[in-house]
């Protein structure tokens, strides 16, 4: 992953930080990104990475201590 923020996810990898996170929850709907990010019991939303072109993207943190990734698809996932 490039260092520049890429055009269709709006962040670079060096907005991850170190180290980065091992897993992402892909979603649809951005506002469930959000949730997930925000309104999750146990989830710390560190980051608000991208609201590029309706892609939301957050960095959580698990009360664990580990990281990962809350972004919409702008479509459907399995």
């Amino acid at each position: 992953m490039s260092q520049q923020p890429l055009y269709h996810i709006g962040f670079s990898q060096q907005d991850l930080g170190s180290p980065a996170p091992i897993a992402a929850l892909l979603c649809g709907d951005p506002e469930r990104a959000r949730r997930i990010a925000q309104e999750t019991n146990g989830v710390n939303c560190l980051a608000t990475l991208s609201e590029n072109r309706g892609l939301h993207s957050y960095l959580c943190e698990m009360a664990d201590g580990g990281k990962f990734v809350a972004s919409t698809s702008g479509m459907g996932a399995p």
